[in-house]
């Protein structure tokens, strides 16, 4: 399911003034972005599911869920800054 999201962001027209061989991400580069992109999905869906769960120990669920929602902050933070380091805008900046 991620890997699915991951791919189907990638394939989305992107916000950018002009596409050119030197405007666009290297292939490390982009593949980086894929595994950042799947990490972010990944947490997300994790999130979801503890959630979704019915767990007895109220208090072990609030604590999964706190960490896993810092975690998925991180690795949004950490995607949106490579997208920044390989040049590639923020469409809602």
């Amino acid at each position: 399911m991620a890997l699915e999201r991951a791919i189907e962001r990638l394939q989305e027209p992107r916000v950018r003034t002009v596409r050119t061989p030197e405007t666009e991400p290297e292939p490390e580069a982009e593949e980086r972005l894929r595994e950042l992109l799947e990490r972010c999905d990944a947490l997300g869906n994790a999130y979801a599911a503890v959630l979704g769960e019915d767990v007895p120990n109220a208090e072990a669920k609030a604590k999964t869920l706190g960490v896993l929602q810092e975690m998925k902050e991180e690795a949004q933070e950490t995607f949106r800054r490579y997208k920044q380091e390989v040049g590639i805008p923020d469409p809602t900046a």
